[in-house]
């Protein structure tokens, strides 16, 4: 039973701290610079929360190259 709980745990933990695949938040207008900082601090703190969401959801597996993401 202490088996399966602490192995209950790591996996719980390797999902939430899942690795995300990078993004390059490209800005069309200097003016879009704050927002794309604040995207790049979401996806840092919760990009492996939401892989593993999305994965969840749809059954497909998330890119590993590097995004584009166009703030703009």
């Amino acid at each position: 039973m202490r088996l399966r709980r602490c192995l209950g745990a790591a996996l719980s933990w390797a999902l939430l701290c899942a690795a995300s695949p990078p993004l390059d938040f490209v800005v069309v207008e200097p003016r879009f610079d704050a927002a794309a900082d604040e995207y790049r601090r979401l996806w840092e703190a919760e990009g492996g929360q939401i892989v593993a969401a999305m994965e969840k959801a749809t059954g497909l597996a998330f890119p590993a190259e590097p995004i584009d993401v166009i703030v703009g």
